[in-house]
């Protein structure tokens, strides 16, 4: 059934393409003009953002390493990260980052493997409460600020899909608070079982992230300062090739942009995540969310060739056994 829904996903993807194309949405001719010396700058200034991004990010995970009794350097953090983002071109999902940091920060910091797989889940968990806290004040924000003249039905729309992003949310709050209420309980069910050792740090991640308060605010700042800035390269990409409208937009929509295109409906979400930045910027009011997508892809790309010079300086260096 597994192989079944992966295989489902190419045609699904290729049939998005083709209408994406055809319809006139995606516009070659956007991505060779973007791709020219003049926007040099905008390319640089996008990767300096992208890198103190990836920073934020490193110092979060960090943190919550330490919280948890595991020590590793910022800078090997860092470089597993950017490995990870170079590995993502190559394996689809987005599980690329998880895998880098576990294995490399096990070789290079002595982190086991389960103490890597509970701050892995923690760290995700961390960045989606930081992603829908930032889009719960951008989202109002614009629209008061552009006062964007929608129709009634496409300003229900967006209301509606930032209530269920919301929604999500608050189940998944409700679920790390019962985690606390039942900690005790799920200690003596997970004794029961062979695995314990591998079972109890993703309890005592949770079981951390309700009970010390200082832990969960510092990291979920560290979350929300890391998605303003991802938020901010992307307004800035958008702005260069559509204007301030557009920005705007991008501002608004960007989290529950993430939140759709985190839905693994085709692979590495080609063609998925143009329709959904098309659909939703133009319930907005504007129109070049799929170019805007298609930009971003080779960029990102592009970025995360960096994360491939480290890879192979560190294999250079037989720092890590990624190989």
């Amino acid at each position: 059934m597994h192989k079944l829904i992966k295989f489902i996903k190419y045609p699904i993807a290729i049939a998005l393409l083709y209408f994406l194309f055809t319809s006139g949405r995606i516009e070659l001719s956007v991505l060779a003009d973007f791709l020219n010396a003049r926007n040099a700058m905008i390319t640089m200034a996008v990767f300096i953002i992208w890198i103190a991004h990836d920073v934020v990010f490193s110092l979060r995970y960090q943190f919550v390493l330490d919280a948890l009794g595991y020590k590793a350097k910022l800078i090997d953090i860092f470089n597993a990260t950017m490995v990870g983002i170079f590995s993502n071109n190559f394996v689809p999902g987005g599980a690329g980052i998880d895998i880098a940091r576990i294995y490399y920060l096990k070789k290079s910091d002595n982190v086991p493997i389960s103490g890597g797989m509970a701050v892995a889940v923690l760290d995700r968990s961390l960045g989606f409460c930081g992603l829908v806290l930032v889009s719960a004040i951008l989202l109002p924000l614009m629209l008061a600020i552009t006062q964007v003249d929608t129709t009634f039905l496409a300003t229900l729309k967006i209301l509606f899909i930032a209530l269920v992003a919301l929604a999500i949310v608050l189940l998944s709050g409700i679920v790390v608070l019962r985690l606390d209420v039942s900690y005790s309980f799920i200690q003596r069910l997970f004794a029961r079982w062979t695995f314990t050792s591998r079972a109890l740090p993703f309890i005592s991640a949770m079981h951390l992230l309700v009970l010390n308060n200082r832990v969960m605010l510092a990291s979920i700042s560290y979350s929300m300062v890391g998605r303003m800035l991802t938020i901010a390269s992307a307004a800035l990409l958008t702005y260069s090739l559509y204007g301030t409208k557009a920005a705007y937009a991008m501002i608004a929509m960007h989290g529950i942009m993430q939140l759709l295109i985190a839905i693994p409906i085709t692979p590495a979400n080609i063609g998925w995540t143009e329709l959904v930045s098309d659909e939703l910027l133009h319930l907005f009011g504007t129109d070049g969310g799929a170019n805007i997508a298609i930009v971003g892809r080779v960029m990102a790309v592009l970025y995360s060739l960096i994360g491939g010079v480290i890879y192979l300086r560190l294999k250079g260096n037989n720092r890590t056994g990624l190989m």
